[in-house]
Order: C-alpha cells, then structure tokens, then sequence
C-alpha cells in the first residue's frame, strides 16, 4: 500500500488487535489504495481534516464495512483519524492532488471561505 504508515510486514501487538476485535465481536476489512484515496479526499472535503493515507484507512474500512452490510445504515460510528496529512505530504497529494490556489486578496478568501460546504453521503 502507499499508506506508508500501515505498510508494515508485521504489524506490532498484531495478536493483541485480533484478540480485542474477537473478544468485541468486531471485524476486520481490507481496502485498496484507491479506496483509500478516496478517504484522504472524502474526509478533507467533509471535515476540512487533512489526514495522512494510513490514518484516512480507517474511514476508507468504515465504508467498506457499510458497503457490505456490516455497519447499518442508520448507525453512528466515529473514526478516529490521528495521523495529519502533513506527516506525508507526497501520499496525500497522490490523492488530492495540487491544492488550488487563490488570489492572496481578502474578498476571494471570504467567497471561499462563505462557499457551502459539500453535503455528507
């Protein structure tokens, strides 16, 4: 995966998060790294959170686990997302590419900043 983060052989305490999912009677999911894009870009323009590609895995496992009928449609569920973009800057514009750039004029920055914002799927 690109999300460098999580590419990891062996994943440390891999024993003790299988056991907590078991005894929880959780799940596990895999997503690909496009779903995984799709998550970087998806939280930033929900949230305005800029998350690293292996902390947007866990929003991208949230939708997978809700594709499949595992996470109900009505339920609520929270992601924690720990890692800033900023902490791999080349994985996140993979995803979102070049940010777009505005005029350094105040009254642009208001109209972007007074645009609505992008409605929850």
């Amino acid at each position: 995966t690109y999300a460098d983060s999580i590419n990891v052989p062996v994943p440390r305490n891999w024993r003790k998060a299988l056991r907590v999912v078991h005894d929880s009677g959780g799940a596990f999911v895999t997503v690909s790294d496009e779903q995984i894009q799709e998550a970087v870009r998806l939280t930033g323009r929900l949230t305005g959170v800029f998350a690293e590609p292996a902390a947007a895995a866990a929003v991208a496992g949230v939708a997978e686990a809700r594709r499949r009928g595992m996470i109900g449609a009505s339920a609520s569920v929270l992601a924690m997302i720990t890692g800033s973009g900023l902490k791999d800057v080349a994985g996140a514009l993979r995803a979102v590419g070049r940010p777009h750039e505005i005029p350094a004029e105040l009254e642009r920055v208001a109209d972007v900043v007074a645009a609505p914002a992008p409605q929850a799927c």
